[in-house]
């Protein structure tokens, strides 16, 4: 990875793991930026409800993860759990919350390449949405998969009489399932993965939405099944003399669907 200077900046989103060793992290938190100076940023829990005193301890190192295309990854020291009180309207009674303090990271990295190359591919999905801070999810809805990496995923999610689908909104959690095709020799049953997920874009189509969903919790194991299986799939395409495309899905390229997994 190459090291560059990023700024954080406020109300950035920003997801932090521990470290826990032999190349192992921890479960994803996810936090917004809300102060920076040149030796400390404060970050506030987006789940109010964690207790990160209890899961972040003061010097130990944290891996940070900043979305986007590219991704950006960096590492930084807790510093301390601040305690403190937050107005949020319509309410004007302050609630008690804990703010997670880490020494400004000295290096941003883009995140390796082969993390975030994404490859083109119908394959069939489901999506269920995370209707409250609680946990609760509406049923598993049909879904086809459009394109696919390790760090998110294409979806067109299409409502039908018989199988009603709420509209998708930014930023809502989601969860995952999908099942990639074989790819022989190398995954001759496919691959089956699932994943838990933020809504980050939403186009309209005329039979419903194309929604790109970006992972925030998935298993580091499944992460490098995915990777792998892109780069097998690219292969394969390159040996039948097939275009290989990467990036999401353009609309106005739903003709040439059908290409990318004959």
């Amino acid at each position: 990875m190459a090291a560059l200077t990023f700024p954080l900046h406020r109300k950035q989103k920003v997801i932090v793991r521990q470290r826990l060793g032999e190349g192992s992290e921890g479960q994803p938190y996810e936090f917004i930026v809300e102060s920076v100076s040149p030796e400390e940023v404060l970050l506030l829990p987006v789940d109010e409800k964690v207790d990160i005193a209890s899961v972040f301890t003061p010097g130990e190192i944290v891996i940070g993860f900043i979305p986007g295309d590219p991704p950006y990854q960096f590492q930084s020291v807790v510093i301390r759990v601040r305690r403190t009180y937050l107005v949020r309207p319509p309410s004007l009674i302050p609630r008690p919350i804990s703010m997670l303090l880490i020494s400004a990271p000295e290096q941003v990295a883009v995140v390796e390449r082969r993390r975030y190359f994404r490859v083109r591919v119908l394959f069939e999905a489901k999506v269920a949405f995370v209707l409250d801070e609680k946990g609760s999810i509406t049923d598993f809805y049909p879904a086809t998969g459009l394109d696919i990496s390790s760090m998110g995923v294409g979806l067109h999610i299409k409502p039908t009489p018989t199988c009603p689908i709420p509209r998708p909104l930014l930023q809502q959690q989601v969860l995952v399932t999908g099942s990639l095709p074989s790819v022989r020799p190398e995954f001759p049953n496919g691959l089956s993965f699932e994943a838990s997920g933020e809504v980050r874009n939403i186009t309209e189509m005329g039979t419903g939405w194309r929604v790109g969903i970006m992972f925030t919790s998935i298993e580091r194991r499944t992460q490098d099944l995915i990777v792998a299986w892109c780069f097998a799939f690219q292969r394969r395409l390159k040996r039948e003399g097939l275009p290989v495309l990467e990036g999401e899905v353009v609309l106005d390229e739903n003709e040439a669907k059908e290409a990318w997994q004959r």
